[in-house]
């Protein structure tokens, strides 16, 4: 794997684009504000000011394109059991590897509420949840999807 591969499966160009610019004007303004506070007779400020700014653009754009934000599946979990009203024991939690794995939890633990749950409700919330939380395409998710492997989830 080489320095510039994306392994950030999450990174857009226009988020790369935008960490750029932030890095960009942080690289500024702390070299701006070394110079003034510790060196404003430095006289090579202009020349080393942009430079700052630039490796500052590539340094959290490489970190977007790069770096993978994982998501906790503790996270995860917990977002489930606020929306669903209930609460997933570690047992439970022990073994869900797979997005069904999950949706048998939670559907088991809203049963043990509700015995007339619907299954293919809770599954229908339990996938905008996880659009939502995972912020990818719906597509995505399905049943047999792994949270780790496929979904970056640690």
């Amino acid at each position: 794997m080489g320095l510039l591969d994306k392994t950030n499966p999450r990174a857009t160009p226009e988020s790369v684009r935008l960490h750029a610019v932030i890095g960009g004007v942080l690289g500024f303004v702390a070299c701006v504000a070394y110079f003034l506070i510790w060196g404003p007779e430095y006289a090579g400020w202009p020349l080393l000011t942009p430079i700052a700014a630039l490796l500052g653009a590539a340094l959290l754009a490489l970190i977007e394109w790069q770096v993978d934000d994982v998501l906790d599946a503790s996270e995860i979990i917990r977002e489930v059991e606020v929306a669903f009203g209930m609460t997933l024991s570690d047992s439970d939690c022990e073994n869900i590897f797979v997005v069904g794995d999950l949706h048998r939890a939670v559907l088991a633990a809203v049963r043990r509420q509700d015995e007339a749950a619907d299954e293919e409700e809770v599954w229908r919330r339990l996938h905008a949840i996880l659009v939502r939380e995972l912020g990818i395409e719906p597509e995505r998710i399905t049943r047999s999807t792994d949270f780790h492997s496929d979904l970056g989830v640690g």
